[in-house]
């Protein structure tokens, strides 16, 4: 989480929106406990380099590829 802090706002949409479904599909035990903090670094380290900070539209679209991401490493 500090990592995503210093790495910028759209790091953090993508953290948010990863633990949430991670801590979702280790709930319906799809993933393990352990599994949540490795599936977080990689699409965190995945993430395009962005600069600015983000609007709607373009937290939308972290959102939406977050949710890919995470769908392709599952």
């Amino acid at each position: 989480a500090y990592d995503a802090l210093a790495a910028g706002p759209q790091a953090t949409t993508v953290l948010n929106t990863a633990d949430e479904w991670l801590v979702e599909a280790f709930l319906k035990g799809q993933i393990r406990f352990t599994d949540i903090p490795r599936l977080l670094d990689r699409v965190l380290s995945q993430l395009p380099s962005q600069t600015g900070l983000p609007n709607l539209a373009d937290i939308n679209d972290l959102h939406q590829w977050t949710l890919q991401q995470l769908q392709a490493l599952h």
